[in-house]
């Protein structure tokens, strides 16, 4: 019994740093695509399978318009549409309302090894 826990444990850990997440949405800074207090589904597969926080393997191009999870320089965990692709490797993010949001106005580019994956669907 503890082995078959500790089993379901491993593989619900697995899942949801390698695979898919859920992630509460607290701010007005994507409104109206997202409002306050939505809960978000993000395929952490998206664009690659990442290990130690560097991605393994590409499984698809980051593209303008794709709505992102990624790591801001100040730790926080943020979501926000990719503006533009830089020419060094580097995203643009922008808040849906620019009014409101701290996004690559505040903080600079992000790094693709930052990007956690792409929205899929508010729940």
């Amino acid at each position: 019994m503890i082995f078959f826990l500790v089993m379901v444990l491993a593989m619900l850990y697995f899942v949801r740093n390698t695979c898919c997440s859920l992630f509460y949405i607290p701010t007005e800074s994507m409104t109206p695509t997202v409002k306050p207090n939505d809960i978000v589904f993000v395929n952490r597969l998206a664009y690659g399978f990442r290990i130690f926080g560097s991605y393994a393997v590409d499984f698809a191009p980051i593209k303008v318009g794709d709505i992102v999870v990624f790591i801001a320089p100040n730790k926080q965990i943020l979501l926000k549409r990719v503006g533009q692709i830089l020419s060094n490797g580097t995203y643009w993010m922008l808040g849906d309302n620019t009014a409101k949001s701290a996004d690559s106005r505040v903080f600079g580019a992000i790094e693709k090894n930052k990007i956690l994956g792409r929205m899929r669907r508010v729940l």
